[in-house]
C-alpha cells in the first residue's frame, strides 16, 4: 500500500505541474482549459480519497466524462 501511495503522490505532483504549464499556454478554442478542469477535478477526487485514508481508485464516470460533450 505503501508504494501504491507514493506513486499517486507523485501523480499528483506531476499533474499539478502539468496544469501549471498549460495554463501558460494559448487557448483559443478552450481545449486547454477543458483538459486543466479535468485534470483538477482527477486531482481533487484522488487528493480527497488519500486524506480520508481510502485507497486510491479512478474516479466514477461522471468525473472521468470528456469536458467537450458537455457543451
Amino acid at each position: 500500500m505503501k508504494d501504491s501511495q507514493q506513486a499517486f503522490t507523485r501523480a499528483l505532483e506531476t499533474s499539478a505541474r502539468v496544469v501549471e504549464a498549460l495554463k501558460d499556454q494559448p487557448d483559443p478554442d478552450g481545449a486547454v482549459t477543458d483538459l486543466i478542469e479535468r485534470i483538477e477535478g482527477e486531482r481533487a477526487w484522488l487528493l480527497a480519497r488519500m486524506v480520508l485514508g481510502e485507497s486510491p481508485e479512478r474516479p466514477p464516470a461522471w468525473l472521468r466524462r470528456d469536458p467537450a460533450l458537455r457543451h
